[in-house]
């Protein structure tokens, strides 16, 4: 009983809201805005003749803007590094006296690295080998074992 008596009001209700409704114009017709060109008075000169001017200071007549050639603190390092004479007295000239460190050295330095270099790709490579098996035992063993486990 309830459940017809509550279709029964969503019903009246459905169709009172979808009635359309009318509401008379009691406005006047608007009219558009018609554009009516003014005259527009800009005086150019109008923020010059507010402001009242006054002479600048000596002190600000006597700054420029010009760029010095060279400062004091530029001067006192050329002073001071003046002499182009290197010492001799570093650890790299002394190990080129005394002959260390040699091209014979860094050729034995470079072979190790080669047989590095060998050894870690004959490591990449069967590590990529042992992956590729594993992923083709799973595909051709185990899938095969599953599906008859299944059915």
């Amino acid at each position: 009983m309830k459940k017809k008596l509550l279709s029964l009001l969503l019903l009246v209700s459905i169709m009172f809201v979808s009635l359309p409704v009318h509401a008379e114009d009691n406005q006047a017709p608007v009219e558009p805005n018609i554009y009516e060109k003014k005259e527009i008075n800009i005086k150019p000169n109008s923020r010059d003749q507010i402001e009242q001017r006054e002479e600048l200071p000596e002190e600000q007549k006597q700054l420029s803007f010009e760029k010095k050639d060279k400062t004091e603190s530029n001067l006192i390092k050329e002073k001071l590094f003046a002499s182009s004479v290197k010492e001799t007295n570093t650890i790299t000239s002394k190990s080129d006296q005394l002959g260390l460190f040699s091209q014979k050295e860094k050729q034995m330095k470079l072979d190790g690295d080669e047989e590095n270099v060998e050894s870690s790709t004959n490591v990449m490579m069967l590590l990529i080998i042992a992956v590729v098996l594993i992923i083709g035992i799973m595909f051709f063993v185990l899938l095969p074992k599953l599906k008859h486990s299944e059915s």
